[in-house]
């Protein structure tokens, strides 16, 4: 398979299992540290959001550091 520097991934452990589910998510992490692809993932499952980076702008300076985490969209409605 080619090296792509960006990976985009639509929704992608629908139908899987529980433990299907954290093998990808794992992998994903490898790929990111190790062959330093981006990757961007649309998911409806707040438990996987957090495994997610904040969205980051790059015409507005970059985007967040991991320290300014916005919190889940859950939590906040929660809150409120």
């Amino acid at each position: 398979m080619h090296r792509p520097q960006v990976l985009l991934l639509d929704e992608p452990t629908t139908g899987l299992d529980p433990g299907a589910r954290r093998d990808l998510w794992q992998y994903l992490g490898e790929l990111r540290s190790q062959e330093k692809v981006s990757i961007i993932v649309t998911t409806h499952l707040m438990e996987e959001a957090e495994h997610c980076d904040p969205p980051r702008d790059p015409e507005r300076g970059g985007g967040s550091s991991p320290s300014e985490r916005p919190r889940p969209c859950a939590a906040k409605s929660a809150a409120t």
